[in-house]
């Protein structure tokens, strides 16, 4: 256990009762708090404001998900917990794991995901059947709470990555009930949204656990330098991802147009790699988000849209493929490795003199030729992992199932027979030869071009939906998850 991580505070000690909770923290291992942690849950439970300031990694998720489940009462009305955040991508991992936490809870806690992309017919739906916690986007919440998202019972109100969003909430404290708690928490604070939360919170309690240093005790920051041309900064980060040992990777542009192209180039020297961004749909995003965290994936191509909160325990390489525009953003970027007391290594590429000394301004930052691969370790993964990762990106479906096409009518519900009336989800294959037999290839990604064959593990498939690697050995279909 690292002592710069952890407290040695138990989570009974700082309030936490309800069975379910003791349970779930069993259940992941989490058994004794962080200093974010062991500051904010007694205070909160206690029903203090708070502005709480930590780095990246140490916990902030976690404590503020643990006073908002212990808070709600299942048997009240209403909605009495509202997590706002910055991204859909946040959000959504967020509600993953309240709903985690809540497994086992006795009587059901309702959460409810409420951010662009998703039914608003479906959500306004599931607010009228009864949702005690609804975790968010500012833009849909606040459009909800105009007709159908009542917060006259809310009892407390958290800002997640709250230098980036809590000054674009000032509809909502017109809302709020007079005892309505509030808790904000970021890495970095700006001192727009500092005073803002000053103002508008009732006598808060300021929590920094950071000091004036953030940088994560695990996290190795490198700079190095190429011309400003593609080539050669693909040329550098191939390198890169040859020189520093890791399991998964993120690479941050500041441009939509520069991913996928980098992606593809990526994949092309073998690096199993997707692009994210704001042009890709919700359910797109989702995918690919859900193929990094299940090891489906090696590199993400990404811009700042998962620069904040994203916690993947497996990234702990980070490259600024292109010079991040803020100190604020370099810091977020960065802290995606290193998380929990991790190692983890950034890079970024400079072009010029310039360059390297305003990185130097935003961090501690040595030249990449002082990176000692000997004395760089970082966990192994376990074959127990990789199996639970493989189970939750396969679902129910199995990989290489064998359906015999001669007795289709027994297998209508694992297959439909190729041709015009193909159910929806699964990808009509033309084949010259109508085979006795045919490989069921389930797949997560709509974007065919980026996914991985879940056959040999090696190709990609092709516009026929044929891997480009195995295609000579098996016929097959795919079917979307």
């Amino acid at each position: 256990m690292n002592p710069d991580i952890y407290s040695y505070s138990t989570f009974p000690a700082l309030g936490i009762q309800k069975g379910f909770l003791l349970q779930a923290l069993e259940y992941f291992g989490f058994s004794q708090a962080t200093p974010v942690q062991e500051q904010c849950i007694p205070k909160a439970l206690s029903g203090e404001n708070l502005i709480v300031q930590a780095k990246n990694g140490t916990g902030k998720t976690l404590a503020f998900s643990l006073v908002a489940l212990e808070t709600v009462d299942p048997n009240d009305k209403g909605v009495q917990v509202l997590v706002l955040t910055a991204t859909h991508e946040i959000a959504n991992q967020i509600c993953d794991f309240f709903n985690e936490m809540t497994y086992t809870s006795d009587v059901p806690i309702y959460t409810l995901l409420c951010c662009g992309g998703y039914s608003v017919k479906n959500t306004i739906q599931a607010i009228k059947e009864g949702v005690s916690v609804v975790i968010g986007t500012v833009g849909r919440v606040q459009h909800l709470s105009k007709t159908h998202l009542d917060l006259t019972n809310l009892k407390l109100l958290i800002f997640d990555e709250a230098d980036k969003i809590a000054t674009e909430c000032r509809w909502l404290f017109e809302l709020l009930p007079k005892a309505c708690q509030i808790l904000s928490f970021s890495a970095t604070f700006n001192e727009p949204s500092e005073k803002f939360l000053k103002d508008k919170i009732s006598n808060p309690i300021h929590i920094k656990c950071s000091g004036d240093d953030t940088k994560l005790k695990e996290l190795q920051e490198y700079y190095t330098t190429c011309t400003n041309n593609f080539q050669n900064k693909l040329t550098k980060l191939i390198e890169i991802l040859n020189t520093i040992p890791f399991h998964q990777c993120i690479v941050f542009h500041n441009y939509k147009s520069s991913g996928k192209d980098l992606a593809t180039r990526l994949r092309d020297y073998g690096f199993p790699s997707l692009n994210i961004s704001s042009d890709l749909s919700q359910d797109q995003r989702i995918e690919v988000i859900r193929s990094l965290r299940f090891l489906g994936i090696k590199v993400l191509l990404s811009t700042d849209i998962t620069s904040r909160g994203l916690d993947v325990l497996n990234v702990n390489l980070v490259v600024n493929f292109e010079f991040p525009q803020s100190k604020e953003v370099y810091i977020h970027r960065v802290g995606r490795a290193g998380r929990f007391g991790t190692k983890g290594v950034s890079v970024t590429l400079c072009m010029c003199s310039e360059d390297i000394e305003n990185v130097n301004k935003f961090s501690k930052v040595e030249n990449l030729t002082e990176f000692n691969r000997e004395e760089y370790m970082i966990r192994e993964i376990t074959e127990e992992e990789k199996k639970l990762c493989e189970e939750m990106r396969l679902g129910e479906v199995e990989d290489g199932e064998w359906v015999d096409m001669n007795n289709i009518e027994n297998a209508e519900d694992e297959i439909k027979v190729l041709g015009e009336n193909c159910e929806d989800g699964w990808i009509d294959v033309p084949l010259e030869e109508s085979p006795e037999k045919v490989f069921v290839v389930p797949v997560f990604m709509k974007d065919l071009e980026a996914a991985q064959c879940q056959l040999c593990r090696i190709g990609r498939y092709d516009r026929h939906c044929h891997c480009v690697t195995c295609k000579y050995n098996y016929e097959f279909i795919v079917k979307y998850l």
